[in-house]
């Protein structure tokens, strides 16, 4: 079992010291997201090297440094989840705090006779508390992005929450190998060790294959923006009306719902007013957030063309195209928010007669 152990630690250093070493050469190294992830696979692969090399070294004791990197998981993790999420991310002079932990670790483990599964609790639980910190900022991008982009299913960060979720599975099943150990069951806890380097070398892979699909030209939310809430605004402030009526004036002129990646920003603009208070008229005099009340005008377009007998030759994708939509799942959503059926399954019940294409 040892011999195994020992094989998944050397790939997951082979592996994050090859992915670095791409994200270096490639250029791909300058965004502040990748730097965090070329941070994330360092600390990952040291970790791994100091087990490896542990029982065998005669130099210094490892084990100080082993937990002072088990506390930069979790800054670690915070950091790649701005970094995504927010614009214009960079490392900042406060995030030195982060430091603190790994630091303090280091030197109590040094100084003090204090037991090891302390040191395991307090890595458990700074892991915990800063994957809530990382899950909240989560929660409130995406309610950010439907306040301020209509296309926004490529953007959405759904698939770290899941990384998120393994990162914790992973420090259970470490906490309870560590637990059945001291309880002298040998082999179930070899069993949990195993899926825990198993899951780690899991996760270096899912981290690469999702961050570095995520779009490169996305710039993240701002501050305003992540600030912005999707509940709809009591009342109708008078000047909030006022800006509402600009916006649908210039919206039924220009038809510019009909271009994708209408922002809120990008709206802002065209009719010289505050982004903000772009998005807060929409909430309070439509009581819908930017996203839902963009699509609600492109589905009333697409319901013209599909009940249209001019149009009667043309896809249901050819429609969806026409109408501002850019994605078949973002189409279908917002369709059957607003009329409660598919595209296709409205047109035909519109005809009267089943239609001959599909619903592409």
């Amino acid at each position: 079992m040892e011999e195994v152990f020992r094989t998944i630690q050397i790939i997951i250093i082979v592996q994050s010291a090859l992915f670095v070493t791409y994200l270096a050469l490639s250029g791909r190294y300058r965004t502040f997201a990748n730097q965090v992830l070329c941070l994330f696979l360092v600390v990952l692969s040291s970790h791994m090297g100091i087990n490896l090399v542990g029982p065998s070294w005669q130099g210094p004791n490892l084990a100080s440094l082993g937990i002072a990197l088990g506390f930069c998981y979790g800054p670690v993790m915070y950091l790649y989840t701005r970094s995504l999420s927010l614009e214009n991310a960079s490392f900042r002079r406060a995030d030195l705090a982060h430091a603190g932990p790994p630091i303090l670790a280091f030197l109590v483990f040094e100084i003090l006779p204090v037991s090891i599964f302390v040191f395991a609790f307090g890595i458990l639980a700074s892991i915990a508390v800063y994957g809530l910190f990382s899950w909240r900022l989560i929660t409130r991008f995406h309610a950010a992005l439907k306040n301020t982009r209509t296309d926004f299913d490529h953007l959405k960060l759904t698939w770290l929450k899941r990384l998120l979720g393994v990162q914790c599975a992973i420090l259970v099943l470490n906490a309870a190998s560590s637990s059945l150990a001291m309880s002298g069951q040998i082999q179930a806890s070899q069993a949990a060790e195993l899926l825990v380097f198993v899951g780690l070398a899991s996760l270096v892979n899912l981290f690469l294959f999702h961050g570095l699909q995520y779009p490169m030209l996305f710039d993240g939310v701002s501050a305003d923006e992540l600030g912005l809430s999707t509940t709809p605004l009591p009342g109708q402030d008078p000047s909030l009306r006022a800006v509402m009526t600009r916006i649908e004036d210039h919206l039924a002129g220009s038809q510019v719902y009909l271009r994708p990646g209408l922002t809120v920003k990008s709206l802002g603009r065209q009719i010289r007013t505050n982004p903000v208070l772009v998005s807060q008229a929409i909430n309070a005099c439509a009581e819908r957030n930017f996203s839902d009340y963009v699509n609600g005008l492109r589905v009333k377009h697409a319901i013209g063309l599909l009940t249209s007998k001019d149009h009667a030759h043309e896809s249901v994708l050819d429609i969806m195209l026409a109408s501002g939509f850019n994605t078949k799942s973002n189409f279908n959503r917002a369709f059957k928010q607003e009329t409660g059926s598919t595209p296709l399954a409205y047109r035909k019940a519109a005809s009267g007669t089943p239609a001959p294409e599909t619903d592409r």
